[in-house]
């Protein structure tokens, strides 16, 4: 099946808060996700949301906040969530190939993102992607990748 990705859309916030609080293990607050909280994710000025899909159905999503060194020239990679059922193939890695051309697009230099240094499914995704270490604390781990 063909996988892409599109903008996210306010059709798409039950998608994303369901799949938040599917995976909110892996996030650095436990708290349950809502509605409205998507909804002001999608709505944050210089952020943009993404969703992949597969054929039509939503199966993921990410977001790169735009920062500025003079004008836009990186951007924080984040949201970045698989459904469960569609880990482990792969698609993981392609959506984030997409995500990457989508920053070249935007005429982009570097991607940088934040992990738990515990997540090894997600840090695997980010070395095999040319992600680098940047920097660990204790939670964490800081990575970047130059495009």
């Amino acid at each position: 099946m063909v996988l892409s990705i599109r903008c996210a859309n306010q059709e798409d916030i039950v998608f994303i808060t369901n799949l938040r609080n599917e995976l909110r293990r892996y996030f650095l607050s436990s708290d349950p996700a809502d509605a409205m909280t998507t909804k002001r994710m999608l709505n944050e000025d210089g952020t943009l949301f993404y969703i992949a899909e597969q054929g039509e159905k939503p199966i993921g999503c990410f977001s790169l906040e735009m920062k500025r060194n003079g004008m836009y020239d990186h951007a924080m990679f984040g949201h970045f969530m698989i459904m469960p059922r569609h880990q482990g193939q792969g698609i993981g890695e392609k959506v984030m190939e997409m995500a990457k051309d989508k920053a070249r697009e935007l005429g982009l230099k570097a991607l940088y993102l934040s992990t738990l240094s515990d997540n090894v499914a997600a840090l695997k995704v980010y070395f095999r992607t040319n992600f680098k270490t940047q920097q660990q604390v204790p939670a964490t781990t800081e990575m970047v990748c130059q495009l």
